[in-house]
């Protein structure tokens, strides 16, 4: 059996009763200063020159690496599951759900706003 989680990838249980957990590997946060450094410096940049597409081009080409290594990730972890078990059985997530916003108004914020937006993220990041 998986079970997905945020702190871990998964973990996972065989009819033995071994347990293990497979650790989130974090790829954006690895990534996120020179992401950071390349949004900020985009947004300095006078808008329409090659300075400014250069920097898109940079943003964009780190994020397409963080998606491929993610991908990367989830096949050589799938691959290994495949490998071993007969039968694989899994929670069923809607990630869209998990990760609506802190219900809130605009005279009363919602509860633990910040904290919400940080475990969106990691769920997200991991989805």
């Amino acid at each position: 059996g998986l079970d997905w989680g945020v702190s871990h990838y998964f973990s996972t249980i065989d009819q033995d009763g071994n347990f293990e957990q497979v650790e989130n590997p974090r790829y954006l946060r690895n990534s996120k200063e020179r992401l950071t450094s390349l949004q900020r410096d985009l947004a300095l940049a006078k808008k329409g020159t090659r300075t400014q597409r250069k920097l898109k081009h940079q943003i964009a080409k780190l994020h397409q690496k963080i998606a491929r290594q993610r991908l990367d990730f989830t096949h050589k972890e799938t691959a290994k599951l495949v490998e071993v078990a007969a039968l694989i059985a899994t929670e069923r997530l809607t990630v869209k759900n998990m990760t609506r916003s802190a219900k809130g108004t605009v005279e009363k914020n919602g509860k633990m706003v910040k904290q919400k937006a940080g475990l969106n993220r990691e769920i997200l990041n991991t989805a």
